[in-house]
């Protein structure tokens, strides 16, 4: 242990109690500057991502290798990891439960390290079922950030070949949701309301989806008319158009 402070042991020395103190003493120390640099590293890694064209709001980011073994993942990804719901790491390799689809993403990968192509192959998109929600949305494209990709050292994996973004559209949608709540002051209620008139069907047609009656729908829909300043459920739509478009998860 001291070695690592400067202190160079010879062979049959013993490590001492102040040898071990002064470890105690430095460890969390330590371990807070590897925190520290880790969230760095993030930062600066997302801030590359948005500057080559990547939206990384709200969305899983991936870097694998040609072996689709996982070189980096943000805490959204880990999270899809350990939900065990979509996506999954077998001895460190990128797998799904969609034997379809991990076909595709494996190709599509691969194609991302094509010698043919200068930059890369061009990537795609595939999605994945999984056993509970929608499915997920996985963008798949070269690693073009030379920054990144020429550095040498990435814990034991070969450089990064490719960069996965992960889109939930079920996240999407409680982000969205809140968005609508925080910008009007909506209950739940009326946001389940809203959204239903969104889709442009009418309110027998919200009111069925949403298991009330019309009447109900009409008494929430009116209160959604008056804390969002709309007269018709057109201009009801058009609101909720702009906000959709200024949601973080777009």
């Amino acid at each position: 242990m001291p070695a690592a402070f400067g202190v160079k042991l010879r062979h049959g020395d013993a490590v001492t109690d102040d040898d071990i103190a002064l470890f105690v003493l430095l460890a969390p120390h330590l371990v807070r500057a590897a925190q520290i640099h880790r969230c760095l590293w993030q930062c600066d890694m997302i801030e590359a991502l948005a500057g080559a064209g990547f939206d990384t709001r709200h969305k899983g980011v991936l870097l694998v290798d040609a072996g689709t073994r996982v070189a980096y993942a943000n805490e959204i990804a880990a999270a899809m990891f350990d939900s065990g719901n979509g996506l999954r790491l077998d001895a460190g390799a990128l797998s799904t439960g969609d034997p379809d689809a991990s076909a595709v993403l494996r190709c599509l990968i691969a194609g991302c390290a094509d010698p043919c192509l200068a930059n890369g192959g061009p990537g795609g998109w595939v999605d994945i079922r999984r056993s509970v929600g929608s499915p997920l949305r996985i963008l798949v494209a070269p690693f073009r950030i030379s920054k990144w990709r020429d550095r040498n050292a990435w814990w034991g994996f070969s450089s990064p070949i490719a960069v996965l973004i992960i889109s939930d559209p079920d996240l999407d949608k409680q982000i969205y949701r809140a968005q609508l709540q925080d910008t009007f002051g909506l209950t739940s209620a009326e946001t389940d309301v809203a959204l239903e008139i969104g889709k442009g069907d009418g309110r027998n047609a919200a009111a069925a989806r949403l298991a009330v009656t019309p009447g109900t729908v009409r008494i929430h829909l009116q209160r959604v008319f008056e804390k969002t300043g709309a007269h018709r459920q057109a201009e009801l739509v058009r609101l909720l158009v702009e906000v959709r478009g200024r949601c973080p998860a777009n």
